[in-house]
């Protein structure tokens, strides 16, 4: 009887250690959410990571992506928690890039939204910057991409997984739509977060 509780005791302690684990930040997630305000789990946060492709650069404050030759070329990344469609479970822009990475916009965005399993997935990936519309379409907003050259400005819109292109709407339109910079509800957000 003794020894069946200690294998029970050991095997209980070992799983333990196992499900410890995934609570760990790896450098790169830890870099990647260092003075973010957000209530993802470690491995939320560790899964985002894994799906910029980023590598930490030499400098240790700054990214690149992963691949020969494109270490010479750090970014900055920003990273905006938001909650799109009121559910609770957070979104995930994440701003970054420079010249080579964006061209003449000179940053690029990622939008990490989670599934019904709390299991994330890359959108966009693309230079511009993010605004998010009024327009909704199954509980999530269209999203309008901005930036130098991009008139008519693109609109994405959520189909149930991903965003994908919708149209595109003349800079008038634009100018007279209620459009939020993703940087600015991630602000709204953040400040709900604190009460």
């Amino acid at each position: 009887m003794k020894s069946l509780f200690f294998l029970c005791l050991v095997l209980f302690m070992d799983s333990n250690s196992v499900l410890a684990q995934d609570d760990l930040l790896t450098d790169g997630a830890e870099l990647l959410f260092r003075e973010v305000n957000s209530n993802l789990s470690n491995s939320s946060k560790n899964q985002i990571f894994e799906l910029t492709e980023f590598s930490v650069a030499s400098n240790g404050s700054q990214f690149h992506f992963e691949g020969e030759g494109n270490e010479e070329f750090p970014f900055s990344v920003f990273i905006y928690p938001v909650d799109l469609n009121k559910d609770g479970m957070e979104e995930i822009a994440i701003q970054f890039g420079n010249a080579f990475t964006s061209g003449m916009t000179g940053a690029s965005y990622y939008l990490m939204v989670p599934d019904d399993e709390n299991s994330y997935h890359r959108n966009f990936g693309l230079p511009g910057f993010l605004s998010i519309s009024e327009e909704r379409n199954l509980n999530y907003p269209d999203i309008v991409v901005g930036g130098p050259g991009f008139m008519p400005y693109p609109v994405w819109r959520w189909n149930g997984e991903e965003y994908a292109f919708h149209q595109k709407i003349e800079r008038e339109i634009a100018d007279n739509s209620t459009l939020i910079m993703i940087s600015d509800a991630s602000a709204s957000y953040q400040e709900t977060q604190k009460h």
